[in-house]
């Protein structure tokens, strides 16, 4: 379903050119089984777990005085993260405030490209006493798209897609790394942006 949100936002996009100077910026994971739900299986860089995740985070302006944000996040690692006072058991992007404070940027490097994105976020994290609680924060991530940028011709040499993410909690930041663990050419971060 987010992939046909995706291709018909850049579609409509494309047919307001004509009107006014647009930016569009895009982050979205998608997988290349059609029954699957765009969920992407994280393996850790560094100290941390594997996590799954869900992300379709998409920023357009140029389409009148209010830009159009819409956020999509969700991240649950296999095992709890350690954060302070607790213990992160799953992350997502808070719809009411990220409709208003979703940040996107994207910008190109030899052989990827980078996304970065901040929101406000909300986290499920079960305290020192075993009780589970729901905090407000923000997320911040930096995605990596490495070349070739989709499912064709999956590159067994190149870099995997790349996810660094920044869960601030009580404005203390836990920072998580982690890359595409599905098999190459099954699984995809895409990062787009253009300014029309």
């Amino acid at each position: 379903m987010w992939r046909i949100q995706t291709v018909l936002a850049v579609l409509f996009a494309s047919m307001l050119v004509s009107f006014a100077q647009m930016n569009f910026f895009a982050i979205h994971g998608s997988t290349a089984d059609p029954e699957d739900d765009d969920t992407l299986a994280l393996s850790a860089v560094g100290p941390g777990p594997a996590a799954s995740l869900r992300i379709n985070l998409m920023f357009i302006s140029g389409l009148g005085n209010q830009p159009i944000r819409s956020a999509l996040f969700e991240f649950t690692p296999a095992t709890p993260i350690a954060v302070p006072n607790g213990q992160l058991l799953f992350a997502t992007a808070d719809p009411a405030q990220a409709s208003n404070q979703l940040q996107v940027t994207a910008r190109s490097v030899p052989g990827a490209r980078i996304g970065q994105a901040s929101f406000p976020a909300r986290f499920q994290i079960r305290d020192n006493n075993g009780n589970i609680q729901e905090q407000q924060g923000t997320i911040q991530i930096t995605v990596t798209d490495t070349e070739p940028y989709a499912f064709q011709r999956p590159n067994p040499t190149a870099p995997r897609d790349r996810i660094q993410i920044q869960f601030i909690i009580n404005n203390v930041p836990v920072n998580y790394t982690g890359e595409l663990s599905t098999p190459r050419g099954q699984g995809n971060l895409f990062v787009g942006g253009r300014v029309i």
